[in-house]
């Protein structure tokens, strides 16, 4: 789990400065911390479609939630992703058989075979159960150790740089518009 903590000192001088009062600002940190966890839930689906390539981004929606968390310190948010072993189907390229198994992209099935699968007709690669015919499998390719290098090292460093973005835009627009005053 990564953190960030809002610099209260700045988190004050903005306060000051827009002259605004303690109910536009809690309602404007609840919603900043919100648009936070989407905006950085979008660039990371972004940037893990281009750097795992896969397919589609939505292959990658499923396995992502935002959580909101409401407690007694404050309001916060944590990014749960999920990182299993996806289907070779939903990765770009097409496998190739081999004459020891198959290999999609430098990864290799020993034993395994390329076929069409029924998920939109693609070529994939299937292993069998057992020995016999049926019942067989789609293989999976490790996606963990990459894609927890690309959430920590470049999605998770911009997280206070979104914050105050939109935690001042809010504050800014709550107090020109006097909402949520008093």
């Amino acid at each position: 789990m990564l953190y960030f903590e809002i610099d209260a000192h700045g988190l004050q001088q903005l306060v000051t400065d827009l002259s605004a009062t303690e109910k536009q600002v809690k309602f404007a940190l609840s919603r900043a911390l919100s648009r936070t966890a989407t905006t950085l839930r979008t660039l990371a689906s972004r940037r893990l479609k281009t750097d795992l390539q896969l397919r589609t981004i939505s292959m990658l929606r499923k396995r992502m939630k935002a959580l909101r968390i409401r407690g007694v310190s404050g309001d916060g948010f944590s990014l749960w992703f999920g990182l299993n072993d996806m289907p070779v189907s939903w990765f770009q390229g097409a496998p190739k058989q081999s004459s020891t198994g198959a290999t999609h992209k430098g990864t290799a099935f020993p034993s395994a075979f390329v076929a069409k699968s029924k998920f939109k007709g693609r070529r994939t690669v299937f292993k069998r159960n057992g020995a016999a015919r049926l019942h067989i499998v789609e293989q999976l390719k490790p996606i963990g150790d990459k894609a927890q290098i690309v959430i920590e090292d470049e999605i998770f460093v911009l997280t206070e740089q979104v914050f105050w973005k939109h935690f001042e835009r809010d504050l800014r627009a709550r107090v020109n518009y006097k909402l949520g005053g008093a």
